[in-house]
This record gives structure tokens, sequence and C-alpha cells, in this order.
């Protein structure tokens, strides 16, 4: 199944688990995700970092993913591209005609990530495309430190 924006979902045989057979999620790294776990790269570079981690979860099937990993340190860095929003039409706030909200599957994967022990920071899709991704990384890491 391809989606609109920019990246492919397929799936795989997986594990048959009570007779059901459960799919295993192929992922497709976007250019955004990949210019992040660059740039993490460059301000980790002693630390091991692993692109598209896959947190175990219980049993024997996957539970969910990490854009960037440090797994020595349980510190993520999630590169959050337009899918992981929704937007409020005409609210106005700070004189806005919209306001850009973390969708609920977002908040959810986060929510579980940190309840498994994980740090996580998140990088904005917007912010990254305005040239700031030196000042986005710095913050987006300090906050995961933190």
């Amino acid at each position: 199944m391809k989606a609109e924006a920019g990246f492919n979902l397929e799936f795989e045989e997986g594990v048959v688990i009570a007779g059901v057979n459960m799919p295993k999620l192929v992922l497709y790294k976007s250019k955004f995700q990949s210019a992040v776990y660059s740039a993490a790269r460059e301000f980790l570079k002693g630390d091991l970092l692993e692109e598209e981690y896959v947190v175990a979860g219980p049993g024997t099937f996957d539970f969910l993913t990490m854009d960037v990993a440090c797994v020595e340190r349980k510190v993520g860095v999630e590169a959050d591209g337009p899918g992981h929003y929704i937007v409020d039409l005409g609210t106005g706030v700070g004189g806005e005609s919209y306001r850009r909200r973390v969708n609920g599957s977002t908040r959810l994967k986060d929510r579980l990530l940190r309840k498994c022990g994980w740090k996580v920071a998140h990088v904005a899709y917007w912010e990254w495309e305005e040239g700031r991704e030196q000042e986005v990384m710095m913050r987006a890491l300090k906050e995961a430190k933190a």
C-alpha cells in the first residue's frame, strides 16, 4: 500500500500467534528521516546510533520503532513528518489561521516509548524545512537527555 506522504507501507508474512498470522511491518525511510539521522550522527559522534531501531515488545513480534536510537543511553529521535500532525483550521491562535497538533497515534507511540524507559525527542518537519537544522537538532537532543 503506498501512502501519499512520501513513504511506503508493506506487510510481509510474520509470526503466528494463537493461530493468527501477525504481519511484519516493512519500513522505508524518508529523505527527511535520513537527514535527521545524519545530523544526529554529527551531534553524537561518540555514541553508536541505529536508524529505524525496533524496540522489542512482549512476545516475539515487533513492537515499536525509533527513527534514530542511541540504544546504550535509551535516547531516541523521531523525525515527525506531515503524517504525524493534524491541523486545526481557523483557530486564530497567535494570529495564525491554523495550528498544528500532534496526532493521536504519535502521542500514543511517544507515551509507550517513554513507558519502556526511552527518552524521546521530536523533530518537526516544518522547522527542518526552514533551514534551522542545527538549532532544531540541538534543542531536540537537549530535551531528550533532560
